[in-house]
C-alpha cells in the first residue's frame, strides 16, 4: 500500500515538473531569440488581437501575436504611397528596405521587420520594442547618461551614417528623436524605428547633418555594397530612382569617411 503511495506521489512530482517546464516554454522572452528566429515569429504567429491607427503621420497597428510557445507583439505599417507620389513617399515598403539594408551592412539598428497579411492587409510587421523603453528625446530631456557612453556614441555615429544612406533624418538633424529608441536594460540598446519615409531619391547627403566618424565593420561594408546587391535585396521595395540616388550617396559617404580619415593620419 505504503509502495503504491510513493508510486503516485512520484507520478505527482513528474506530471507537477512537466506543467512548470510547460509553462516556462509558454512564456519564453523573446528578447532572448536571434534575429532569424524573430522573423521566423513575426511571419507564423497568430495575430491574437490588433489595435488600430496608433501611428502618428501614417496608419500603423499594434498587433498582439501567439505562436503557442511565446507572447510577442509587432507594429504593423499599412499605409502603401510609394514616389512618385504627389504627397511624398510614405510606405511600408520603406520600412521593409531599410530592415534589408540594416542586414546588408550587418548593423542591427533596425527592429526584425518581416512583409506580412494582417486582417487582409498587406504590410511591414516590426517587433514591437516592450516597455522599459526610452526615446533619444526623452533621454536628452532628462539628461541621462549612457553605463558605457564610448560605446553609445560609437553607435550614434554609425546611425548618423545609416541615416544619410536611406536619406532619412531622425537623430541626423533633431527633426524627430523620438523615432530612437533605447532599450535600458538591454545594455541601452539602440533602434531605429518608423521608416516608412525613407529612401527619398535624393542625390546627395543630408544638409546639416556632419559625419563625424564610422566603425570600421560599417565603412568595410558600405564599400562593399555593389548595385547589383542592392538591386537583389531593395528592388522589391525600391524603384530605379531611389537605388541609384541610394548608390550616389553611398559614394558620398564612402569619400567623406576617407577624408575623415586622412586627417587623422
Amino acid at each position: 500500500m505504503k509502495l503504491k503511495k510513493l508510486g503516485l506521489v512520484s507520478l505527482l512530482l513528474v506530471f507537477l515538473c512537466f506543467c512548470q517546464c510547460g509553462s516556462e516554454a509558454l512564456t519564453q522572452n523573446i528578447d532572448n531569440l536571434d534575429r532569424q528566429s524573430i522573423e521566423k515569429f513575426l511571419k507564423t504567429a497568430k495575430d491574437i488581437s490588433v489595435e488600430k491607427n496608433r501611428g502618428r503621420r501614417t496608419e500603423s497597428w499594434v498587433v498582439d501575436l501567439d505562436d503557442g510557445k511565446i507572447q510577442g507583439k509587432g507594429f504593423f505599417k499599412v499605409t502603401n504611397r510609394i514616389r512618385p507620389n504627389a504627397s511624398g513617399g510614405d510606405s511600408y515598403k520603406y520600412v521593409l528596405a531599410s530592415y534589408e539594408l540594416d542586414k546588408m551592412l550587418d548593423l542591427n539598428l533596425v527592429p526584425p521587420t518581416v512583409e506580412r497579411k494582417i486582417a487582409k492587409n498587406k504590410g511591414s510587421l516590426m517587433l514591437y520594442l516592450e516597455p522599459p523603453v526610452i526615446s533619444e528625446e526623452e533621454r536628452r530631456q532628462k539628461n541621462l547618461v549612457p553605463p558605457d557612453p564610448d560605446s553609445f556614441n560609437k553607435t550614434v555615429c554609425d546611425l548618423v551614417v545609416f541615416e544619410h544612406l536611406i536619406f532619412f533624418p531622425s537623430l541626423c538633424t533633431q527633426r524627430d528623436l523620438g523615432n530612437i529608441l533605447i532599450q535600458t536594460e538591454l545594455n541601452w540598446k539602440v533602434w531605429m524605428v518608423d521608416l516608412s519615409e525613407a529612401f527619398a531619391p535624393a542625390k546627395r547627403l543630408i544638409t546639416g547633418c556632419e559625419i563625424t566618424d564610422c566603425s570600421d565593420n560599417l565603412f568595410h561594408n558600405i564599400e562593399s555594397l555593389s548595385k547589383n546587391g542592392i538591386q537583389a535585396r531593395l528592388g522589391p521595395y525600391l524603384n530605379d530612382e531611389e537605388i541609384s540616388s541610394l548608390l550616389v550617396r553611398k559614394d558620398l559617404i564612402i569619400k567623406k569617411v576617407k577624408e575623415l580619415r586622412a586627417k587623422k593620419i
